[in-house]
């Protein structure tokens, strides 16, 4: 026998108040596919059920200051109910991520950018948010970006610097096709004397700091308390580059990001500082991003090897994105400061080049001072300074 329930609206069915008996035996009633089912004995049987007013409940919101949460609907809400939440802060203001809370936490909230959702529980409920200034400077740790919001600082153990420590959390913890950005202490250095720091899975890591997550984003940046100091991490031994970026296939194309406040620097004999892939292959892929206040300094790539090119950055095949910063004082056998084989390209749209010099000569190396780019057979050079500018037509130099 099939029953069906139908409360009036605003009325629910009382938790475990449907009966059916004969005489004063139970008869075992059980639900299923939103009616309830019953096998009939042999005598007759009595139904009884209670109905109950569905309770509501109160949302309070706030307060907040330097923006504004609102919801959908009025007080008072039935508990089920999918209450949508329209986050609003106020001009050069963001939500803190992870800041968004109902209930403390207690409550599930979904959702990106301005709207989120909940669903209503059988209690009263508070909704908190937490609004800072856009750009505000965080303190040096370990954050996921999720929207371009950095989370809640992640904590980090161990040995070694922040920066080891944070790419041990990544590859020990950390989430695939994930943005993490590490904030280092300014006017810090950071040294390796291990085989440097990998980013992405298509390295076999020997002794080197990975972060190996597939599809990985870091972001390298200092904490700006004062823009005139910055943060160097350092190569104090030869073997081998100072960052390897690049993943396992091509659907897997880990990218670094060096921002403000950020130096590489260090003697890495044969090696660049930083190299994308490994020279040739066409399946493995790495990206390289240059922002303003970052450098990539200070590198004697003195090899007359030409397997062993770049001062500053060989891209091997991948993106090598500079966007700002400068590239100044390296040397290489070809490709004093960049070198970028026939897989990999190379976009500058800002920041400066100067001061590498070419070591070894070989051949069809030009001689003299200034070179810093070599494009599969093409060479361009500057011989302007500091001060260079890649619109300026002058620049390039065949």
């Amino acid at each position: 026998v099939s029953l069906t329930v139908n409360p009036e609206s605003g009325y629910r069915l009382k938790n475990g108040s449907i009966k059916v008996k004969n005489g004063d035996a139970n008869v075992n009633v059980n639900p299923s596919n939103g009616k309830w089912i019953f096998t009939m004995p042999g005598a007759n049987v009595t139904v009884t059920v209670e109905f109950e007013l569905i309770p509501t409940y109160a949302i309070t919101l706030g307060p907040f200051t330097n923006g504004t949460v609102t919801r959908t609907g009025t007080d008072p809400v039935a508990p089920g109910t999918t209450v949508t939440l329209t986050v609003m802060p106020d001009e050069s203001y963001q939500l803190m991520a992870d800041s968004l809370k109902v209930n403390s936490g207690a409550v599930v909230v979904t959702g990106t950018g301005n709207t989120y959702t909940f669903i209503m529980p059988e209690s009263a409920v508070t909704v908190t948010a937490t609004f800072v200034e856009e750009g505000e400077a965080l303190p040096a740790g370990l954050y996921e970006v999720t929207d371009n919001i950095p989370g809640a600082a992640k904590t980090l153990s161990g040995d070694g610097t922040m920066l080891a420590k944070a790419l041990t959390w990544i590859k020990n913890s950390g989430s695939n096709s994930a943005s993490y950005l590490i904030v280092l202490d300014t006017d810090e250095t950071e040294t390796t004397s291990a085989n440097g720091y990998v980013i992405g899975t298509g390295v076999s890591s020997g002794a080197a700091i990975t972060g190996s997550k597939t599809g990985l984003t870091i972001t390298l940046q200092g904490a700006p308390q004062d823009p005139k100091k910055t943060v160097t991490i350092e190569k104090t031994t030869t073997n081998g580059p100072l960052f390897t970026v690049y993943g396992s296939s091509s659907n897997d194309i880990p990218h670094l990001v060096l921002g403000e406040n950020i130096t590489l620097k260090g003697f890495v004999n044969n090696r660049p500082l930083v190299i994308l892939c490994n020279g040739t292959s066409s399946s493995k892929i790495g990206r390289l991003t240059m922002l303003k206040g970052s450098m990539i300094t200070g590198n004697t790539n003195s090899t007359t090897t030409t397997t062993r090119d770049g001062g500053a950055v060989n891209v091997g095949h991948g993106e090598f994105i500079m966007q700002g910063g400068a590239i100044a004082g390296n040397s290489g056998a070809t490709g004093a400061a960049v070198i970028v084989y026939s897989n990999g390209t190379f976009t500058k749209t800002g920041g400066i080049i100067y001061g590498s010099t070419v070591e070894g000569e070989n051949t069809n190396t030009p001689t003299g001072t200034g070179h810093v780019i070599k494009t599969n057979t093409q060479w361009r050079d500057s011989t302007a300074g500091e001060d260079v500018n890649t619109a300026d037509s002058n620049f390039w130099e065949n």
